[in-house]
């Protein structure tokens, strides 16, 4: 069953814990060490997916804000351009 957004954290949390506590156990055999070494490895594939997951947000925010920075530079450029026309000739005397 795939994990919705809402319990991936639930689920780390709990992942974590367990690993933790398995951590502060000996491994009393190979089996113990192999299960320890699983947990670990299923949190560290999870603390790397939502790492990918945080990276593209920002890859899609930093794209968003350039988009955004260069249309106010464009409106910027066009209002400072109309002020400019429009300052000229109408305030000279004939």
């Amino acid at each position: 069953m795939e994990r919705t957004e809402e319990q991936r954290p639930v689920q780390m949390q709990l992942e974590m814990a367990r690993v933790t506590a398995d951590a502060g156990q000996p491994a009393g055999n190979f089996e113990d060490l192999m299960t320890l070494t699983n947990n670990s490895e299923r949190l560290i594939d999870s603390v790397n997916s939502n790492l990918d997951a945080l990276n593209g947000a920002l890859d899609r925010l930093e794209e968003r804000t350039e988009r955004v920075l260069l249309e106010l530079r464009r409106i910027i450029d066009s209002e400072a351009q109309e002020h400019h026309e429009g300052c000229g000739d109408h305030n000279r005397s004939p």
